[in-house]
């Protein structure tokens, strides 16, 4: 879903000449720390690194992660297709990562605690709003928990809070970093494209005062600087405070989507399906009947037009073979249902008569 106000400011933008991008850093900065207090009435200490949201776990990772330091990841997760290259033993080699499992209000805590005893990690890697690809969200609870127990280990948060504006149901949660003191470790991400314009690869973070400097370093060295007419657009886009009414548009459209893909896929999916309800976000995650393979079911969809992402990329390890996600923002309602309906009737065929009655929401 296209922001036509956004494209047309920057349109402006890229039409005027000599724009000083230490204004525009600086605009932006104002902008984003004025929407998010305003918004989510979370009084956090803003400094902020503007960064490349693709970028942001890698500079993290160079930042704060060493040659004997290890990264507890929640599972499934997608930081772990964006990392193929690096060490993801599920023994937590050196610079590898720990995987925590994933319950229906977020991580298991006590296993957390757990390995982080045995493995002594650097960062805990949360996703705890609407997770990429689950749909999880974290609970209150759970997020003082994980807050608790970064503070006894001594151990870094990285907050990855990539689109809680995008909630159809439920009341808001409080971010981790708005729950954290001023002496906690927590490095909170958000970007633009999910919610605003996809593809538009800007984002910020907040960070500590004492980090802000190496960060914002690394980031130079990573790529030199992110795109300053995008900077300077979303800048002028925030500071017009139209975006409250685009996002209500949007949350109407997207919760209709949502609606009519889950309506849908458990009217034609497997009986034995497992469909993930969440309450916000942009993909639904499926688990298939015992006997189906995600692998052969994505064969089959792709010859009938149809793609998905297999659950399998999301895990280190402890990989399910039976797991998918469904993604639904870009969609045409038209295209969106015949996709379904295509995929449904693939799943169908891959299944042998069995008498189960229906899917099984999660």
């Amino acid at each position: 879903m296209q922001n036509k106000e956004i494209l047309r400011v920057a349109e402006e933008v890229s039409n005027e000449k000599g724009v000083d991008k230490e204004i525009i850093f600086e605009a932006l900065e104002i902008a984003i720390a004025s929407a998010t207090r305003k918004k989510y009435g979370e009084e956090i200490d803003v400094r902020v690194a503007i960064n490349r949201k693709t970028g942001e776990y890698d500079t993290f990772r160079r930042w704060k992660i060493f040659a004997d330091d290890s990264t507890e990841l929640e599972f499934p997760d997608k930081e772990l297709r964006l990392e193929d290259g690096l060490d993801v033993s599920p023994d937590a080699q050196p610079g590898g990562y720990v995987e925590v499992p994933l319950e229906s209000d977020g991580m298991d805590i006590d296993m957390l605690e757990a390995l982080l005893s045995r493995h002594r990690p650097r960062l805990i890697y949360t996703n705890p709003t609407f997770q990429n690809p689950t749909g999880v969200t974290t609970s209150i609870e759970k997020r003082r928990s994980i807050l608790a127990l970064a503070r006894k280990h001594g151990v870094s948060i990285l907050e990855d809070d990539q689109n809680p504006e995008l909630r159809f149901a439920g009341a808001p949660i409080s971010s981790i970093c708005a729950l954290s003191e001023p002496d906690d470790d927590v490095f909170y991400v958000r970007g633009f494209g999910k919610v605003f314009l996809p593809g538009t690869r800007l984002g910020y973070v907040v960070t500590p005062a004492r980090a802000r400097r190496s960060l914002l370093g690394l980031k130079a060295q990573s790529d030199l600087h992110t795109n300053g007419i995008m900077q300077e657009a979303m800048a002028r886009f925030l500071a017009r405070k139209n975006y409250p009414k685009i996002l209500e548009r949007m949350k109407r459209v997207y919760a209709t989507k949502q609606r009519k893909l889950i309506a849908t896929l458990s009217a034609g999916m497997p009986p034995g399906t497992l469909i993930g309800q969440p309450e916000g976000g942009l993909n639904l995650w499926l688990t298939l009947p015992e006997g189906a393979e995600v692998s052969e079911l994505y064969y089959r969809a792709v010859r009938r037009g149809v793609a998905f992402v297999a659950g399998e990329g999301f895990y280190a390890s402890h990989t399910n073979p039976r797991t998918l996600r469904v993604s639904f923002g870009l969609l045409r309602d038209d295209a969106l249902e015949e996709g379904v309906t295509r995929l449904c009737s693939v799943a169908q065929d891959l299944m042998p008569p069995r008498s189960a009655s229906s899917p099984i929401f999660t």
